[in-house]
C-alpha cells in the first residue's frame, strides 16, 4: 500500500568530533548528549519542528516550512555558541543541515530522498555551523537576518546529482548582517593541474612545474575566479584519477590540464579547459615554440582561459596578468628551476634554489620575481633552524624590499616581510599591513592566508585567526601545511579537539606531514592525555627530527610524571647550546635549545629556571617566543611579572 507524501523541511544536527571524545572520555561525552537534549528540545518545539527520532548523537526533526526550519538551526546555534564562550566547559558544537523536499510518513518515522539528502548536507557543515540546500534558500531569501554564503555544488553519497549548499553566516564569523551575494556575484573556482612532462630529459620537469605555477599565479589576477593553489594542485601529479574526480574532490567548477614537451630550444604545451560536472572541453589549444618565446606561451594560456570562462581581463589584459619584468628567457627559465627546488623544500634543495636565483638574478639584475624567491628561501632557512636567523632574516628583508621596488604587485615579498617583522623584529604593525597587502594582491596564495591566520593568532585575535585559516584551508583543500595552520589556531583559541580534527584531516592528505603529528601531540598535553602525547610526538619526531622537537616532547614527559627523563633532555639539550658553531653559512645550529629547555622546566612546574631560559629564547630571538602570549603550554607562567616583561618588550602587552 502506497503511502502519502508531504512536503516538509528535514533538519539533522550531529555533535562535532563526538566519537573521538567518547572514546577518549565516554562518561563526558555522554553528559554533553544530555545537555544538548536538554538545550534543543525546548528550541525545536518552540519553532514547531517534530522529532521524528533521536540518531545517536543528533537529531532528526520535520518542520513544515524551511523558514521554520532555519530560524530553529540559527536559534540552536546561538544558543550554543553562547554556551561556549561563556563557560569554562567542554565546547558542545553541532553541525546542521537543512533540505526541502517530499517524505513518505510511515508510523512515526519518514522515509525518502529528501530524508537522505539532509543526513549528507549535515556533515558539509562548518563546526558551529548551518548547510541549507537550494530548495530551502528559495524559501528563506531575505526573510533571515543572517547574510548567505554559496558553497561549491557537491557530490553527495548515493545522491544521484550535485547538490547546491549555502551556508549561513553569524557576526562571530565577521560577516555581521551582510546581503545575499546573488548567483551572479559568484567568483567560479578553477584548479590548474600540474602540466605532464613528455621531454625525453625527466630534469626538464622543473620547467612543466614551473609554467604550471606561473599560469596559476596569473589565473589567480583574474577579477573574476578563485583558484585553488599550487600546492594542492601538485598533489595530482601523476594521480590515476579522472577530472572529474578531481574536481569533486577540490570542489571546482573547470579543470585545465596540460602537457609539456621539450626537445632541444623548443617547446610543444597543450592545454585543455574541462568543465567538471559535465566532462566537456570548454577549449583546447596546443602551442609550438621556440624555448625564448615562453612568455608568449603563458600569456596566450591565460587569455585563452579567461575567454573560455567569458571572464573579465579589466583594462591590462591578459600580457598584464604575469606582471612581466624581464625580457631574458634565461632569467626567468633560471627563476622557474629555482622555485622548483624551492618547492621541495629540505635544506638540500633551498640550496640549489638559492643557486638558481642568483644566476636569474646575474641573467637580469631588474627582475623582481628571482629576487622574491630569495627571500622566501633564507626565510625558510631561518624558520627550519638550518641558519642563524641573524645571518638569513636581514637577507630575507634585503632581497623582499629590492623585490617590491622592482614591481610593487608581487605578493610572496609582502608575505615574508610581513612574517619576518612580527617573528624578528616584533614590529606587529608593519606585519600586519604586510600581510594585509599580500592576500589583497594575492587572494589565492593560501599561504599568505595562512601566515596572516597565525599572526593573528599570535596577537590573540583568535576568531579572525581561525576564520583566515579555514580561508586557506579552503583555497589548499588537499594542502597539509594549510590543514596544520588551521590547527595551530584552534590550539591557540584552546578549542582542542577542533585542532585536532585540522591535523587529521593534514594527516589524511599526508599522513607523513610530522607537524600534524606534533599539533595532535601538543593538543592531546593539553587535555592531560600524556601518554598518547607521547606516542604522537615519537611518531612526529621520526618524520621531522629530534631537534624540532625534543623540548615539547620533554615537557610532555614531565607532565606525565617521567622528571628523570624530562632532566636528562634538559641535559641533552644545555650540551647543545654549547656546541660551536658549524663553519657552513647553513649548518649552524639555530638558537631553539633555550626554548626547548625552558619548555621542560615549565613541564616540571620549575618556574625560575623557565624563566631564565625563556628571556635567554627572548634575547636570541627564537622564533616561536612570538607564542608567548597566545600558545596555552605558557599559562603557568602568565601572572610572572618577568613573564609579563618579556610580553611587553614584544609589542604584545599588556
Amino acid at each position: 500500500m502506497a503511502h502519502p507524501r508531504r512536503l516538509a523541511a528535514i533538519m539533522f544536527t550531529d555533535v562535532v568530533g563526538f566519537t573521538a571524545s567518547a572514546q577518549a572520555d565516554e562518561a563526558g561525552a555522554l553528559r554533553r548528549l544530555e545537555e544538548q537534549e536538554e538545550l534543543l528540545r525546548p528550541l525545536l518545539s518552540s519553532h514547531q519542528g517534530r522529532e521524528v527520532k533521536s540518531t545517536g548523537d543528533g537529531f532528526l526533526v520535520e518542520f513544515e516550512s524551511a523558514l521554520r526550519a532555519t530560524e530553529c538551526a540559527i536559534a540552536i546555534q546561538r544558543l550554543l555558541h553562547e554556551r561556549n564562550t561563556a563557560r569554562g566547559v567542554p565546547p558542545l558544537e553541532l553541525r546542521i543541515g537543512v533540505h526541502l523536499g517530499d517524505v513518505e510518513p510511515r508510523g512515526g518515522d519518514i522515509f525518502g530522498d529528501a530524508v537522505n539528502i539532509a543526513a549528507r548536507v549535515a556533515p558539509c557543515a562548518l563546526p558551529g555551523g548551518i548547510c541549507l540546500t537550494e530548495p530551502v534558500v528559495d524559501q528563506v531569501r531575505n526573510k533571515i537576518p543572517n547574510a548567505l554564503e554559496r558553497l561549491e555544488s557537491r557530490e553527495l553519497k548515493n545522491v544521484r546529482f550535485p547538490v547546491s549548499l549555502y551556508r549561513v553566516l553569524f557576526p562571530w564569523d565577521g560577516a555581521g548582517s551582510a546581503p545575499f551575494l546573488p548567483d551572479r556575484a559568484e567568483r567560479p573556482r578553477i584548479v590548474i593541474l600540474p602540466l605532464l612532462n613528455l621531454s625525453p630529459d625527466p630534469a626538464d620537469a622543473y620547467l612543466a612545474d614551473g609554467i604550471t605555477e606561473e599560469l596559476t599565479t596569473a589565473v589567480a589576477r583574474l577579477p573574476g575566479l578563485s583558484v585553488i593553489s599550487r600546492t594542492s594542485a601538485m598533489k595530482y601529479r601523476g594521480a590515476a584519477k579522472t577530472v572529474r574526480e578531481i574536481g569533486a574532490e577540490l570542489g571546482v567548477a573547470v579543470a585545465l590540464e596540460g602537457s609539456l614537451r621539450k626537445s632541444g630550444t623548443t617547446v610543444r604545451v597543450t592545454a585543455q579547459l574541462i568543465d567538471v560536472a559535465s566532462d566537456r572541453h570548454l577549449w583546447s589549444q596546443s602551442y609550438d615554440r621556440e624555448l625564448k618565446d615562453i612568455f608568449a606561451i603563458e600569456s596566450e594560456l591565460s587569455t585563452q582561459v579567461a575567454s573560455a570562462l567569458e571572464v573579465q581581463l579589466g583594462a591590462g589584459g591578459g600580457r598584464a596578468l604575469f606582471g612581466r619584468s624581464t625580457d631574458s628567457t634565461e632569467a626567468h627559465t633560471l627563476y622557474l628551476r629555482g622555485r622548483y627546488f624551492w618547492n621541495r623544500a629540505a635544506q638540500e634543495w633551498l640550496r640549489k634554489a638559492i643557486v638558481e636565483f642568483e644566476r636569474s638574478i646575474a641573467a637580469d639584475a631588474n627582475y623582481a620575481p628571482a629576487y622574491a624567491g630569495l627571500a622566501d628561501v633564507y626565510l625558510m632557512l631561518g624558520r627550519r633552524g638550518d641558519a642563524p636567523l641573524a645571518d638569513v632574516y636581514p637577507k630575507a628583508v634585503a632581497n623582499a624590499q629590492r623585490a617590491l621596488a622592482l614591481d610593487p604587485g608581487l605578493a610572496e615579498p609582502h608575505a615574508a616581510l610581513g612574517a619576518i617583522r612580527q617573528e624578528y623584529e616584533w614590529n606587529w604593525d608593519e606585519s600586519e599591513r604586510e600581510f594585509r597587502r599580500a592576500v589583497e594582491l594575492g587572494p589565492s596564495y593560501s599561504l599568505g592566508w595562512t601566515w596572516y591566520a597565525l599572526f593573528l593568532g599570535h596577537v590573540g585575535r583568535f576568531d579572525e585567526a581561525i576564520r583566515y585559516a579555514r580561508r586557506a584551508q579552503a583555497l589548499d583543500p588537499v594542502c597539509a601545511r594549510a590543514h596544520a595552520g588551521a590547527a595551530e589556531e584552534y590550539h591557540f583559541a584552546r578549542q582542542y579537539d577542533h585542532a585536532i580534527e585540522a591535523a587529521v584531516r593534514a594527516l589524511e592528505v599526508d599522513p607523513a606531514f610530522g607537524p600534524a603529528e606534533a599539533s595532535i601531540a601538543a593538543a592531546l598535553v593539553e587535555q592531560g592525555k600524556y601518554d598518547e602525547a607521547l606516542g604522537r610526538f615519537d611518531r612526529a619526531i621520526e618524520r621531522v627530527g629530534a631537534q624540532a622537537l625534543l623540548g615539547r616532547r620533554g615537557h610532555a614527559l614531565a607532565k606525565a610524571g617521567r622528571k628523570d627523563e624530562a632532566r636528562a633532555t634538559i641535559d641533552e639539550l644545555k650540551r647543545q647550546t654549547t656546541s660551536s658553531p658549524s663553519a657552513s653559512t647553513f649548518l649552524s645550529p639555530a638558537p631553539y635549545a633555550s626554548l626547548d629547555i625552558a619548555l621542560i622546566f615549565l613541564g616540571l612546574q620549575e618556574i625560575e629556571p623557565a624563566l631564565e631560559w625563556l628571556e635567554r629564547a627572548h634575547e636570541q630571538h627564537v622564533p616561536e617566543v612570538v607564542h608567548y602570549k597566545c600558545e596555552p603550554i605558557f599559562d603557568g607562567v602568565q601572572g610572572e611579572p618577568r613573564f609579563q616583561a618579556l610580553i611587553r618588550s614584544m609589542g604584545l602587552g599588556p
